[in-house]
This record gives structure tokens, sequence and C-alpha cells, in this order.
């Protein structure tokens, strides 16, 4: 067998590994849960952010003012 073939006869052996290994996977509904899952984990992080936002913006507008002379 030359090289040729060898390498041919080895990428069809991976193939049939990833379609495979593909086949014990989550069907597609699954994998929306945990699409749908990660979105809103992202938008609780976002909020939280927001939130602290809003908190340092209200703490840096107290404070004392005076006149300088």
């Amino acid at each position: 067998m030359n090289e040729s073939a060898a390498n041919q006869q080895h990428h069809c052996i991976c193939e049939d590994i990833a379609n495979m290994m593909r086949s014990f996977g989550p069907s597609e509904s699954v994998v929306e849960h945990f699409r749908t899952a990660r979105i809103e984990v992202l938008k609780g992080i976002r909020q939280m952010i927001d939130e602290r936002i809003e908190q340092t913006q209200k703490k840096e507008a107290k404070g004392t003012s005076f006149g300088v002379e």
C-alpha cells in the first residue's frame, strides 16, 4: 500500500470515528436547552454588572460640595 492509499484509509477511519462519536452526543433539543441556558447565564451576569454600575454611580453622586477661596 502506498502512502496516498494509507492516508486515504486513515482519513476514512477518522470520519467513521467522528460519525460514531456524534451519534453518542446529545440530540438537537438537548443542545438547544444548553444554548438557551448559556444565554440566560450571560443575561444574569449582564444584569449583575448593570446593577453594580448603578450602585457605583449613586455612591459617586453622594458627596459634600464646598466653595474654595
